[in-house]
This record gives C-alpha cells, structure tokens and sequence, in this order.
C-alpha cells in the first residue's frame, strides 16, 4: 500500500498559546510531509468557553486556540470536544477511560467526520492509544482507513495489568490496527507481555533538531556548563539531579548548572535548590522557546537528565545533534541505542553517587567530553534524524 494521503492524530500538539507543545509530534507530521505524503493534522482540543479562559492561564490556552491554523504547509484542525487533558484529570480518566471518550465523540464526531470525507486518507497515524487511538478506532469503523498507533508512556501499558478497561481499550484499538509501535525494546516487552496477541514494533524516535557543526574543542580550564531541559515531574527526578550536582561542587570542582523547564513538581525542585548549599551555581530558566533551547545546547559542556523509566526522550537527541555529551540513566529508552562512555555516560536509577560520579567523570576530562560528544553526533547523523526513521513508519504500511 502506497500513502498518498495521511490524517494524523495528537492530542499533544503546538498551538499559537503553547508553540513548544509536543513539538515531536510537529516534526513527525512535517517529516512525512517532507517524504512527499499530503498531511492533515487533527488536534481535538478541550472545549472551554472564553469567559473561563479569562479565571486561568491554563484555561486560556484551551480557549484561545484557534480553530484551524497552518504551520508552513501543514494543515491542523482543532476541533473542541468536552475530553480534558488524560494526565491532568488522571482519577476520572483512567475510572472511565470508554464512557469519556465515547462522551467526546458525541460532540466532535460531526466535525472529524466531515474533515475525513473531505480530506479521503488512505492511512492514519494516531499518537498514544489513549485518546488518540481510539478515535483511529472508530474513523476505522466508519471509513475503513488503516491506522498505525505509536504509544510513548510504559505507564500506559503497566496499566493494562489491573485496569481492565483500559486493558480492553488497547486489546479493541490493537488488534484492528495494522500496528502497534512503541518507542523501545523495553516498551515493547512490557506490551507483548500484558497484550500478548497484539502486534507491536519497536521505531525509536527522531529529531529534526540541526546538526550543530561548529562546537570547538572543551577548554582546558574556566568553569564547566551542565545543561538541562526537561518538564518538571515525576520520573524527569530533577532534585537527584541538584543533590548530585551540589556533591560535585562541594568537591571543588567549577561548575554551573543551567535548568530549563517547568511543570507540576516546580514548587519540590525549588524546595530542593533552596537546601543546597550551593544553590548560587544553579539557574532555573523557566520554559524556553526552542531557539534559546538551542542557543544553551551550543553553549554548553554537557547534558544530563537522569530521571529514571524515561520512554525514549528526544531531548537527548537534541543533544547529541549539538554534540553535547549526555548523561542519561541506563533503564531509559534512549540508553538502549548508546554505549556506556563512549556515546553516553549512563548511571544508575535514583542513585546519586553514579549521577555524582557521571558529572565528576566528564567535569574533569574534557578530552572525554569531546569524545563522547562527537560520537553520539555521529550516531544521531547516521540514524536519527526524521529523515531516517519516518521511513520505518511508512514501510508498516506497505
């Protein structure tokens, strides 16, 4: 089967109010644009009513996005339904995983249907079972488009094992499904061995993050950049992070840390910085736009985020295109494509003294560093770039 025609589904999409929301995903959709594949986007989007908007700044992102909008060539319909955020509305969420959604599709059904009459897909692309693959779903009811879902939280599939309905909503949405792609091998084994009669594949994630070509060789002295990007949350564990960093400089090394970021643990992380005792050598940057993402990935030594269980991460792509060297735990996705010093230098989950030990490794060998750097650039250049890997998507097809 040859794609012509592609309707690609997220409910983690950039918007005009949050342009840096699950930009992966935009860069999914432009490369298989850039593969010569005519796209549709579809974002359904929570209905909020203006006058809401105007009480919470979270609310008007919901009510101010726009109903349509392009970015480049690539048509995103946002159509509203009364479905709200999967992780932030968790309990009822996952309580009701079916009769929420099916609530939704009461409402944006009309809508989505007439966008897939007009628009004729010859396949669609869903992002995450959850939500976006049931609707895949039901569009396969109705106009019989084969569909492929790609699933990125392993949180997703543990659940399977004592929530039966959202077991029985990945059971329905993967056995119509031509295939059901997770972000790794570790991903892949949880999946097959919760849905055993589901067909999964593993497609590890890209980037279309520019190779940065003019890194010069790590000084001999001067103080040494540790830069990080990540939301704040959970398994990101950004405080092991400050506890291990704030152990390097006791040890009288010169170095500073630089924080991108934010999210529902913001109020623990700054708790966390206000009890080192060498908070002065820590910088929280708030959310970034991506070109000053980039602007610290190029000025930088090295990148570590070393939450634990991390699905796959293409900030550590960013990364390794910017040639930084990365320190990453070894139960994460992406850990599973690096070799321990020399593409990466891997640690141990929630374990500071191996994070201690990674920062203290690359801190004092700048040779190391620019090693390490350079092979993983190479790596990123030779098969993660989007370029690459959208290929492995459209070969599910054929």
């Amino acid at each position: 089967m040859k794609i012509k025609k592609l309707l690609f589904l997220a409910t983690y999409f950039p918007d005009p109010n949050n342009p840096s929301r699950g930009n992966w995903a935009l860069e999914q959709a432009q490369a298989f644009q850039n593969a010569g594949i005519d796209v549709l986007v579809v974002v359904p989007t929570p209905w909020v009513p203006r006058i809401l908007g105007k009480l919470h700044p979270k609310l008007a992102a919901y009510s101010g996005t726009p109903v349509t909008m392009k970015f480049g060539e690539l048509q995103v319909e946002y159509p509203r339904w009364p479905c709200y955020p999967w992780h932030t509305f968790h309990g009822i969420n996952r309580r009701y995983p079916d009769r929420i959604i099916s609530i939704g599709w009461h409402f944006a059904q009309t809508r989505i249907n007439r966008i897939v009459d007009r628009f004729k897909p010859d396949a669609i692309v869903a992002h995450h079972t959850l939500v976006a693959g049931q609707l895949a779903l039901k569009l396969f009811k109705k106009h019989r488009t084969p569909y492929i879902v790609t699933d990125h939280e392993v949180g997703d599939l543990i659940s399977c094992r004592d929530n039966a309905k959202v077991n029985r909503i990945f059971n329905d949405v993967g056995k119509h499904a031509k295939r059901m792609v997770v972000v790794s091998s570790a991903m892949q084994r949880e999946g097959e061995a919760v849905l055993p009669n589901i067909p999964f594949s593993t497609i590890y994630n890209g980037s279309s993050f520019d190779i940065y070509k003019d890194r010069v060789p790590s000084p001999e002295t001067g103080p040494v950049t540790v830069f990080c990007c990540s939301k704040f949350y959970g398994r990101k564990d950004i405080p092991l992070l400050l506890r291990a960093f704030d152990a390097v400089v006791e040890k009288g090394y010169d170095v500073r840390l630089r924080v991108a970021g934010d999210g529902p643990d913001r109020a623990k992380v700054v708790d966390c910085l206000s009890k080192l005792k060498h908070q002065d050598r820590v910088t929280l940057m708030g959310l970034l736009p991506s070109e000053v993402v980039v602007s610290e990935m190029q000025n930088a030594d090295i990148f570590a985020l070393v939450g634990w269980a991390e699905p796959f991460g293409v900030v550590f792509l960013e990364a390794m295109a910017s040639g930084l060297p990365i320190i990453v735990s070894e139960d994460a996705g992406v850990a599973e494509i690096l070799e321990d010093q020399k593409t990466a230098v891997l640690t141990r989950p929630h374990d500071q003294n191996s994070v201690e030990s990674a920062l203290v490794k690359l801190v004092e060998n700048p040779e190391l560093r620019d090693q390490i750097g350079s092979a993983g650039q190479k790596l990123f250049s030779q098969k993660f770039q989007w370029a690459n890997v959208i290929m492995d998507y459209i070969h599910l097809f054929e």
